[in-house]
């Protein structure tokens, strides 16, 4: 096919997105000795995890036919923002006492962006043939993992 403008010819694919993740995780043991035992044992845990993946395709192409125009642009972009919050507090109260506490995200972008002119008869009359791929991604990450344990009493 034949495609003449008499200004300028831009194609542009573009693709945007926003991905949240928030998570918490709380636990709280307490363990009191009764009866003829003094003994008495608290284990408290927690763990979060989060995987956010985000994976995208853009082409901005001319592939065939006989274009003129007074200047052309091919351009394909991509921006993708990540941002995950994660947290875990354990707590345990006892004459033995244990506590665990921890966190994990993975973040993880694997875009295509693809700008290309490809079997095309292209012919700018005044200006500039462009041809343009971008990605511009943010991934933030916060995590946190808190662990406390107290014994109280004693053994006798």
């Amino acid at each position: 096919s034949t495609v003449t403008a008499g200004d300028a010819l831009t194609l542009a694919a573009q693709a945007t997105g926003t991905v949240s993740s928030f998570g918490v995780a709380v636990s709280l043991s307490v363990a009191i000795p009764t009866g003829k035992s003094p003994l008495a044992a608290a284990l408290a845990g927690t763990y979060t995890y989060a995987p956010v993946r985000v994976k995208n395709s853009v082409t901005a192409e001319i592939a065939s036919g006989d274009i003129a125009a007074d200047s052309i642009t091919v351009q394909a972009s991509d921006s993708q923002t990540i941002t995950s919050e994660l947290g875990a507090i354990s707590g345990s109260v006892g004459v033995f006492a244990g506590s665990f506490g921890g966190s994990r995200s993975d973040a993880e972008i694997a875009d295509t962006v693809v700008a290309r002119i490809g079997a095309a008869t292209v012919k700018a009359n005044d200006g500039a043939i462009t041809v343009e791929a971008r990605s511009a991604n943010t991934v933030t990450v916060s995590t946190v993992g808190t662990a406390v344990g107290a014994l109280v009493g004693a053994l006798v």
